[in-house]
């Protein structure tokens, strides 16, 4: 079955919450702050309609989601991107990445801001997010998260070349 984007629904709450803390667990911070982490950072039911969370699952089952909360008067803030440790390096998070950032467009935005993952400025820097501060983690004593944006542009695809022919010969409509 092929992978689904879709909105998230409250219902999704829990296995938000389960990826989440996958995630987290997979980069190995000491269990005691893993322990405070999971008793403090859950997905509720009031999150998901306070947020736009866009949810990808593979064969029913959610594997991934991200989710945009909107600044007025043009960013949001991109407040989750969170693939299972399973599904990692298969593009979903590009992909939700990219989606976030198609909606940010829709709703009139031109920027999106993050506080990244310590070791997460990696894949937005390759993504042309650029780190305009840093905070103290709280996960990792002696690291900082970066804090991110990126400038959204219109959807445009750069075309390199192009070529065309003209006929002389009239259009089917037009005989």
């Amino acid at each position: 079955m092929p992978l689904k984007l879709r909105a998230a629904h409250a219902d999704d709450a829990p296995a938000l919450t389960q990826i989440m803390q996958d995630y987290k667990a997979s980069l190995g911070y000491p269990e005691d702050l893993m322990r405070q982490w999971r008793g403090q950072w859950q997905i509720t039911p009031e999150m998901v309609t306070d947020h736009e969370l866009i949810v990808a699952e593979d064969a029913g089952q959610a594997i991934a989601f991200s989710g945009l909360k909107q600044n007025p008067p043009q960013s949001v803030t991109l407040e989750y991107l969170y693939v299972s440790p399973g599904a990692q390096k298969q593009g979903i998070g590009t992909l939700l990445l990219q989606r976030s950032e198609d909606r940010a467009r829709q709703i009139g935005c031109d920027k999106v801001t993050l506080r990244s993952e310590v070791n997460a400025g990696g894949f937005y820097e390759r993504r042309q997010y650029k780190t305009v501060g840093q905070e103290p983690s709280k996960m990792a004593p002696g690291r900082f998260m970066p804090l991110m944006e990126k400038t959204l542009v219109g959807n445009v695809v750069p075309i390199s070349e192009i070529t065309l022919s003209v006929s002389s010969n009239a259009w089917d409509f037009e005989t």
